[in-house]
């Protein structure tokens, strides 16, 4: 097995079917399966259940962690010696939350482009809970994420921000007319009300199910939609609620009183910030420079402390 190879196994396990990979990868469907076959044979375990979607077998799932760490260590030699022959060029992808992006890219993006206007950034959106693996699957260089749990051990992490929960009630609510906006709350005081949510995936949506569940409530869910300024403006014109963390607070929200908020009161519920990236990346200078960019605009949080050592990765 050759790490070509390697690249049209991931890429059959990426798009479920071997006739799709194959149109991906300009070559015959015949020619794909019968690489399948090979490597197969290589190892003496079946890798696909030959299902529609193809999935993994027990032994498949090895296989394609292990190469995906494989093909994650080859782009990383690539990328060194490119630094070598390179004045910093390249294209660094960083994975985002949607609703983060529309905050922080408009200061990161134009700060870091004048720096290195020969670095392409790619920048792909998804939930946070979806990150960890995008990283592990080589799809991004490093991501933004937020969660009430711990970082992922294999990953390296800065916490860039503590983060509180809130939650913003449209004036036509039970609560909003019974409580004074902005007055500390449990969240057993919204039981009765609709609440518009994130669709699953989302660190946020993860983080609302496990408040739901530990105060043993079940409130009536609206609506779940990918995009929490969407969720705000649905829950304004439908008489509902949504959950928020307090990044998301800006001046004019904070101001309004068409749409109050209210601080949750249990500290449990507090979530973290952080900037991730596998261990087995090669980190170039001008993704170090955009980590260093990032913790600078966090200067409150003083825990943004790694180091760059000699063999340029970060600890």
């Amino acid at each position: 097995m050759n790490l070509r190879q390697a690249k049209y196994m991931v890429a059959i396990y990426k798009e479920g079917q071997i006739s799709l990979a194959a149109k991906k990868l300009f070559i015959s469907q015949s020619a794909l399966s019968q690489i399948v076959k090979n490597i197969e044979k290589e190892f003496g375990a079946t890798l696909f259940k030959r299902t529609t979607p193809i999935t993994l077998t027990s032994a498949g799932n090895i296989y394609i962690k292990t190469v995906q760490k494989m093909l994650m260590l080859e782009e990383g030699m690539e990328r060194e010696m490119e630094e070598i022959t390179a004045e910093c060029s390249g294209t660094l992808r960083v994975g985002f939350p949607t609703t983060y992006a529309k905050i922080f890219l408009p200061t990161l993006f134009p700060l870091y482009r004048k720096n290195f206007p020969n670095v392409n950034l790619e920048i792909i959106r998804d939930g946070s809970a979806s990150m960890p693996e995008r990283i592990n699957a080589g799809e991004v260089d490093m991501a933004f994420m937020a969660s009430n749990k711990a970082a992922p051990e294999d990953l390296h992490n800065i916490v860039l921000k503590t983060e509180k929960i809130f939650l913003f009630a449209a004036p036509t609510t039970k609560l909003a007319k019974r409580i004074k906006p902005y007055t500390p709350i449990k969240i057993i005081e919204a039981k009765d009300e609709e609440f518009v949510t994130l669709n699953p995936g989302h660190g946020l949506r993860a983080l609302q199910d496990n408040i739901f569940a530990d105060k043993g409530i079940s409130p009536k869910i609206l609506i779940n939609v990918d995009d929490w300024l969407l969720a705000v403006q649905l829950a304004a014109k439908s008489n509902a609620v949504v959950l928020f963390p307090d990044t998301f607070l800006n001046s004019e929200l904070e101001s309004s009183k068409i749409f109050p908020y209210y601080p949750l009161e249990d500290e449990h519920y507090l979530r973290k910030y952080y900037l991730c990236w596998s261990k087995d990346l090669y980190v170039p200078n001008y993704m170090y420079s955009f980590i260093e960019l990032v913790k600078s605009i966090f200067p409150e949080n003083n825990e943004c402390a790694l180091q760059h050592t000699k063999n340029n990765s970060l600890i």
